[in-house]
């Protein structure tokens, strides 16, 4: 086995640094407070030295990395935009669904000519899919003209779109309990239907599939979190029935509701910076380290002790050295994106704000295990240096980007105006609950983006990326639209809680369980799926039956 040069100085010991750039590195001695790692062309060799010497990455300059990060993505990291006819044309043909655009028209005339209730809420439920589909499109293109954190930002405050335009809209109806149903529908479609039928379709051809247990963890930590909020709120209003009058506990529970609203936007606010800036590369699924890390590690424990192989690869201490993430080899997107609502890949791969994989990948991943295990004998094939990613393409320009969004937001609008109105109508029939439609159908519909693309990317045996899809949508839903709905129904003195309905809450409770239990080994196959579709049917079907007058702490905010 081939020594280490000390480089660190006798106070230090030997030190093994995993670079994940393909170029080679110059090493020169420094000081004792010295930075001596630079990226170059050449490998200059460096004798041994008494004086200590720290290797470290060279950062770029503070302006450069900050608009990076949050403005302006420089053109050189994307494909040349296409013109502005092409862009519309894409706009127009992107995905097959677009053939439903044609109900929105027709739901507008009969909403407008006031006919039959269940006929314009049919009409509208179907023009609404295509509307999600282009507010995802929309979305996600002007995304890859942006860095990093304000694309994060811009998919967060309109991934899930759709819904929040339904609920706000309902909202200044007053219809509360169809907004709760609704956001609560929302989430348990993306936990148990849209993962349940990912894992089934996955499952169904992989035997079993594998994921990253570190961000699939802290995202039902999250949704663990979100289910808190909630259940607090109702335990709450359970104990002081009987010790205050009502109006004293609406107060008390609104005002717990509003305070615990900011709580969950400001976790929400430190996820994202977690999720697409300090740590983005536990999002990318092509990069398995940590899990080689872990690997190595074990080996390094089960080894006899007189073994001369040093443990994994440390910088400073006992920190994991994290290899940087490139945006143009991999973007995860976490945020529910409806881009890709039932696209034909033209391209033979899927779309730009999914994983882009490349053919030498798992060739790459076995020199840098060799890497790991022996820094010395991990040959570089010449030519190498990583320049075979893939460059994001936008399928639309600025320009039209932004014009598709604007329409794409004023049209969903007439058409939630028209859905929101007919369930109002059929509410007062009697014949089927609204909240039950809120729950279930305006769910389904609203989550049909997520679910065409977890479905389609499981089939591709990218399972991280199905469970980006679903389960971040369910982070969105909880920890920043319900919480921003709350504050808007504060400003708009329209008296929307956290106080969902009891059976509600243990439902959404037991699914987050569920879903924790069926993650929580990394590893997932067709079985999990189907306990996961039959948990969502079986609460379809019981809430079919539950009546619409709900519990009386569920039916405390339900008149303004």
């Amino acid at each position: 086995m081939s020594s280490e040069p000390n480089i660190g100085g006798s106070n230090n010991g030997l030190e093994k640094v995993l670079s994940s750039s393909p170029e080679p590195i110059e090493i020169s001695p420094t000081s004792h407070h010295g930075n001596a790692l630079r990226h170059s062309r050449t490998l200059s060799s460096s004798s041994s030295s008494s004086s200590s010497s720290r290797i470290t990455e060279r950062p770029p300059p503070f302006s450069r990395k900050l608009t990076r990060a949050l403005f302006i993505r420089p053109a050189e990291t994307r494909g040349p935009a296409p013109g502005h006819l092409e862009s519309i044309k894409s706009a127009l043909t992107y995905s097959w669904v677009n053939v439903l655009f044609v109900f929105n028209p027709i739901a507008w005339a009969l909403h407008y000519t006031h006919q039959t209730d269940g006929v314009v809420f049919a009409m509208a439920l179907l023009g609404v899919i295509p509307l999600a589909g282009m507010l995802g499109h929309g979305t996600e293109t002007i995304a890859l003209y942006t860095g990093d954190a304000l694309g994060g930002l811009i998919n967060a405050s309109l991934g899930n779109a759709t819904e929040f335009i339904i609920a706000i809209l309902l909202l200044v109806k007053c219809e509360i309990r169809v907004v709760q149903a609704s956001l609560l529908g929302g989430l348990l479609s993306n936990l148990l239907l849209v993962t349940g039928m990912a894992f089934i379709v996955g499952g169904v051809r992989f035997s079993q599939q594998q994921f990253q247990q570190t961000a699939a963890q802290l995202n039902t930590s999250l949704l663990t979190l979100a289910v808190i909020a909630l259940v607090i709120p109702t335990c709450f209003a359970f104990a002081i029935e009987q010790a205050s009058g009502e109006e004293t506990e609406r107060d008390i529970i609104l005002e717990m509701s509003r305070g615990s609203a900011l709580i969950l936007i400001f976790i929400y606010a430190s996820y994202m910076v977690f999720q697409l800036y300090s740590h983005s590369y536990l999002y990318n699924p092509d990069n398995d380290i940590l899990n080689d890390v872990r690997s190595s590690a074990s080996s390094v424990q089960s080894a006899p002790a007189a073994s001369a192989q040093p443990p994994a690869p440390i910088v400073s201490g006992n920190e994991l050295a994290p290899p940087p993430v490139k945006r143009t080899q991999s973007l995860v997107s976490t945020f529910g994106s409806r881009a890709f609502l039932g696209q034909t890949s033209k391209r033979g791969s899927l779309p730009a704000h999914f994983s882009r994989v490349d053919e030498k990948d798992e060739e790459k991943r076995q020199r840098d295990r060799q890497r790991r295990q022996d820094p010395e004998a991990a040959v570089i094939p010449q030519g190498d240096t990583g320049s075979e990613t893939e460059l994001e393409t936008p399928e639309m320009n600025l320009t039209v980007a932004i014009s598709v969004l604007i329409a794409a937001t004023g049209l969903t609008y007439l058409t939630a105006e028209a859905l929101t109105d007919s369930l109002e109508g059929i509410g007062q029939t009697g014949s089927v609950s609204t909240e039950w439609l809120g729950l279930i159908l305006l769910a389904i519909v609203g989550n049909a983006a997520e679910h065409v693309t977890a479905v389609f990317v499981a089939y591709r045996n990218k399972i991280d990326l199905a469970l980006a899809v679903s389960v971040g949508s369910c982070i969105q839903i909880s920890l920043f639209v319900i919480p921003l709905l709350v504050l808007i129904g504060w400003i708009a003195n329209k008296p929307l809680s956290l106080l969902f309905d009891p059976l509600e809450v243990v439902t959404l409770f037991l699914s987050v369980l569920l879903v924790r239990f069926a993650t929580e080994d990394g590893r997932t196959h067709y079985m999990s799926g189907i306990l996961l579709f039959g948990t969502y049917v079986l609460i379809a079907f019981s809430f079919w039956f539950y009546p619409q007058s709900g519990t009386s702490a569920g039916n405390l905010f339900s008149e303004c």
